[in-house]
């Protein structure tokens, strides 16, 4: 029996199911492995590596797969590498409130990084029309939604709370991606004492 396992041993081989470079090996000459889902090695194909980060929700808006983004990794400071986004969640883990997104590198000649470096990503968005206000202008409601106070009316002017979504966030500046439309004015100073409804009176410009 001994010599009829030995035989199969020595017929054995480990394929693995893609090209690569063996990362780790978690099973050691003569340990039992029990059933084919038991990892034995694990192989990487390092021509394709990818960097994974988490964004909040307003960092993910207008981000989509095929974006061009530029990849600094922390022990090669002074290298841009070049990147695609290739993955953008489709939404927010509920316990985090952060959305995955994949960078898949397009490493120069030379660059070889090792895997599982950390480094920083900026994607570079496509120039589209956007409203910017003051930051100053909105305000945290009881309920935790962003909110601007809306001059509505007429002559009689009054003040309208509207929950917002923020998007980019400049110096100074809000991108408002929902909640306003270009040309309507808003309260942009002592926001924090004015209700619903409350009559105000409209600096001239």
């Amino acid at each position: 029996r001994r010599q009829l396992a030995r035989g199969r041993l020595a017929r054995t081989e480990l394929r693995s199911p893609r090209a690569g470079t063996v990362l780790h090996v978690h099973r050691r000459a003569g340990e039992v492995v029990d059933g084919a889902d038991t990892a034995i090695a694990e192989v990487a194909d390092l021509s394709v590596l990818e960097l994974r980060t988490q964004v909040t929700g307003a960092e993910l808006i207008g981000l989509v797969a095929g974006g061009a983004a530029d990849v600094v990794l922390d022990a090669r400071p002074g290298v841009v590498i070049p990147g695609e986004v290739v993955v953008v969640a489709p939404a927010l883990d509920p316990g985090t409130a952060l959305g995955t997104v994949r960078i898949r590198l397009q490493l120069p000649d030379g660059v070889h990084p090792a895997v599982g470096l950390p480094g920083q990503a900026t994607v570079r968005r496509a120039p589209h029309p956007a409203i910017l206000i003051p930051s100053a202008a909105v305000r945290r409601s009881i309920a935790g939604h962003d909110e601007v106070l809306v001059c509505a009316g007429g002559v009689e002017d009054h003040v309208e709370v509207r929950d917002v979504t923020v998007g980019s966030r400049g110096d100074g500046t809000l991108e408002i991606a929902a909640g306003l439309t270009a040309g309507e004015r808003i309260v942009v100073d002592h926001v924090l004492g004015l209700e619903d409804g409350q009559a105000i009176e409209v600096a001239a410009p």
